[in-house]
């Protein structure tokens, strides 16, 4: 697949855009997902009111899957592969930007190669937000049936499993980069 550059943007329901990540490259697309690379992509956020800049400046791979209310980052800390699973609404690419809107919940380890312990996150700010931008009832179960699908594919190994190429691609390019 030839690598096309596009922009991310992440929405919560109410429709306001949260955050932006520019040049990422979408690095593989499947019947399944579409892989993109945001390493090195520059990302905008709003703090206080203010625009907030940064930088992905490790290796970082994210996957939107095209029939999961979920996506999922893996990026490489410190010689350990993290990994991040937010609960999302369908995915759309349109005029070369992905877009999503983001349901609060989130999922994380610290080293997914080492059965580290995983990390519900985010609750607290769901229960607002399902209050607040009042989501409707089958969202709502909608959320609370793909977190629980998210426990039982943690449990299966799905996440260390399924995505193992790019698993281990991340790890060559960590030994890449230290010139071992």
């Amino acid at each position: 697949m030839n690598q096309k550059k596009i922009s991310i943007h992440a929405y919560k329901f109410d429709s306001k855009l949260y955050r932006a990540y520019e040049f990422p490259t979408i690095i593989d697309e499947t019947d399944e997902y579409v892989c993109v690379s945001t390493t090195l992509s520059k990302v905008i956020y709003v703090r206080d009111g203010k625009n907030v800049y940064s930088k992905i400046n490790r290796p970082t791979i994210w996957f939107f899957l095209k029939n999961e209310l979920f996506d999922v980052i893996y990026s490489l800390r410190f010689g350990k592969i993290y990994c991040y699973i937010n609960i999302t609404g369908p995915f759309l690419i349109e005029n070369d930007t992905l877009k999503y809107i983001d349901f609060d919940i989130d999922y994380r380890t610290k080293d997914i190669t080492d059965n580290d312990e995983w990390e519900l996150l985010d609750v607290d700010e769901y229960e607002v937000n399902k209050i607040e931008m009042n989501y409707p009832e089958k969202i709502q179960e909608k959320i609370i049936e793909t977190k629980e699908k998210i426990m039982q594919l943690i449990k299966e190994g799905y996440f260390i499993n399924h995505f193992a190429k790019y698993i281990n691609e991340l790890k060559e390019e960590e030994k890449g980069s230290n010139g071992n």
